[in-house]
């Protein structure tokens, strides 16, 4: 795990290493930068497999020089084929398998990674840079064209000029939905989108897909699967760490390591509100003999950790708060490597709305013949004795179709106070068209995918994670395993998996009520009040012409419990505050471990 960069072009050295001083955060053991004829690749490294200097980066191959951020789960079984075929390999870790696995193959090979990865790779015979990303999106990577060439990083952050504008698309879509969906919020900046590769020569850039989010083969046993990704994710030379909830899915992924004989440490955090959730985890490392610790969030430190929270901030988000807590605890107690649950409510449909969508469906001829104000009444109705935003619930009510649904769910602000923040109305993303062939389990599966987990969740997790230097992995969010649940015309449900697994603990995980980890946002708004409503009192307009300061202020100042969403107020402070910082800070210990190591290139024969 670790963070990539590089240009081409004019001064591409220059602007590699200027690029990789702002990744220095995602590698503080090793740092390096290779430079040819307008050509440079730069690399930080968070060394997990192999830790030793052969296996540093830019890694040259012959004609091939790589720089790669991700792990290759299968890399042990990619190497016997790769042996069986006449290659010999100089290292023991998964770089150089996928260094060999693109020489052999290019990116007809990639299929047979099975990772998160994102990687760039010069080829002096044509002159070309290829840029690649995992088909899930797990691992981030970003690009812009430049003066006769292009640069690209893991984070938008390095990429983001004092000169550049904010793409106003993006920011009515984290308006919307709490995060930029389809585009970065920096005009300019694109990101590549998951299971693509781009390629650049003389003639130009040209972008193809290179993979589906799930392959045609449906894999012959679901437990199979699940056991296969999990037993391969724990594959590290440094101790594992997991962080464990209440749920079914850190569960799972404990029972999985368990039966690999991998004893991980896990990790809960406890917020003083979420009492429950930490009995269950309790019970869940003492039913499986895991070692646990329960760290709690103090309220005395929270001004300060909000405002860690916001440096590490790549594009602004009101998601992702959790991940930055638990990160820096894991990383406190010396873990470098850690396991999440994270994709299996998207895997195995465990949020509400995939119980609830038959009888929405249902109902929802009947709610279109609704007059507008008694649909009104009803949400605001089902707004108070829910506990949930009224503008969700109206969005959701409202909508025609299961897309329109799903997107209501998703709602923060709805289009119309979208439009008297910003005066512009939203675009309807394509990222909601779905095939209508498919069942509305993976009609749902395929919308979480791509305007929830990859956008939101997978973002957050890798540059909260990052920022700490730890490397998170997601087992849930792996090829065989979706398509082995999701390529089902009935797709099994968590306490089907429990059944088939055998493991009468994990079938009252699935019969648990089902707990929303909520961070407490009302009593942190109320006690840091000052500190927080401070960003942006501080200036007559702190969304820099962008939002509407009257209608901002009307939401920060009214914005109550008619909402029931504290989240709506952080939007607008997280916005605030990403956009008048003026250089992304990288913590001092990352700093200084990239100043200490000088750039290197690796090299290795075929």
């Amino acid at each position: 795990m670790c963070g990539i960069a590089g240009a081409t072009g004019p001064g591409a050295d220059q602007v590699a290493r200027r690029l990789a001083s702002a990744l220095a955060h995602r590698g503080p053991d090793s740092a390096g930068c290779w430079s040819g004829p307008g050509v440079a690749l730069a690399h930080t490294r968070l060394a997990i497999l192999d830790r030793a200097p052969r296996s540093d980066q830019p890694f040259r191959l012959g004609p091939l020089t790589l720089v790669y951020n991700g792990e290759i789960y299968n890399y042990l079984e990619v190497r016997r084929e790769l042996e069986a075929a006449g290659h010999r390999f100089s290292t023991s870790g998964d770089t150089e398998v996928l260094a060999k696995l693109w020489f052999e193959n290019g990116a007809a090979g990639l299929d047979r990674a099975q990772g998160m990865f994102a990687f760039a790779v010069w080829d002096s015979r044509d002159a070309s840079i290829t840029l690649g990303r995992d088909r899930h999106g797990i691992k981030p990577l970003y690009w812009r064209p430049r003066r006769r060439g292009l640069e690209w990083a893991s984070e938008v952050s390095a990429l983001n000029r004092s000169t550049d504008t904010v793409d106003s698309a993006a920011l009515r879509e984290f308006l919307r939905f709490g995060a930029p969906i389809t585009r970065t919020v920096v005009d300019g900046v694109s990101e590549l989108a998951p299971g693509t590769v781009l390629r650049a020569d003389a003639r130009g850039i040209n972008i193809h897909r290179f993979a589906a989010p799930r392959g045609n083969a449906v894999e012959p046993d679901t437990i199979e699967a699940i056991h296969t990704s999990i037993s391969q994710h724990a594959r590290a030379d440094r101790p594992l760490a997991l962080f464990l909830s209440g749920g079914f899915d850190s569960a799972a992924i404990l029972r999985g390591l368990v039966g690999a004989d991998v004893r991980p440490l896990c990790l809960t955090l406890a917020t003083g509100h979420n009492a429950e959730d930490v009995k269950r985890a309790r019970a869940t490392a003492q039913n499986y003999g895991a070692d646990h610790e329960v760290v709690a969030v103090d309220d005395s430190v929270l001004s300060e950790k909000i405002t860690g929270f916001l440096a590490a901030m790549d594009q602004p988000g009101i998601d992702g708060f959790n991940s930055y807590l638990i990160s820096e605890i894991c990383r406190s107690y010396d873990r470098s490597v850690a396991l999440s649950g994270l994709g299996g409510d998207e895997v195995f449909g465990g949020y509400t709305y995939y119980k609830t969508e038959a009888q929405l469906d249902r109902i929802a001829p009947i709610v279109q013949r609704t007059p507008d104000r008694l649909l009104a009444v009803g949400a605001q109705f089902l707004a108070a004795a829910s506990g949930r935003s009224r503008t969700r619930i109206d969005a959701v009510l409202r909508g025609r179709s299961l897309a329109e649904r799903h997107r209501g769910f998703r709602t923060l602000f709805s289009d119309a106070e979208v439009e008297r923040l910003t005066g512009c109305r939203p675009k309807r993303s394509v990222r909601w068209d779905t095939d209508h062939n498919a069942n509305s389990r993976q009609q749902l599966a395929e919308l979480d995918a791509a305007t929830y987990l990859r956008p939101t969740l997978l973002r957050d997790a890798d540059v909260y994670s990052m920022w700490h230097g730890v490397e998170l992995r997601t087992p849930f969010v792996d090829t065989r395993v979706i398509n082995s649940v999701l390529g089902q015309s009935s797709a099994p449900t968590k306490l089907d998996i429990a059944h088939r697994w055998n493991d009468q603990f994990l079938v009252q995980k699935a019969t648990e009520p089902k707990l929303t980890f909520r961070l407490p946002w009302q009593q942190w708004l109320r006690s840091s009040e000052d500190d927080v409503h401070g960003i942006v009192r501080s200036s007559p307009d702190p969304w820099n012409g962008l939002l509407r300061v009257d209608a901002a202020h009307q939401i920060l100042d009214h914005d109550d419990g008619t909402a029931a969403d504290p989240l709506r107020r952080w939007s607008l402070i997280v916005l605030a505050r990403w956009l008048n910082r003026s250089r992304r800070t990288t913590p001092s210990w990352a700093a200084d471990a990239f100043a200490d190591h000088a750039p290197h290139s690796s090299e290795a024969r075929t």
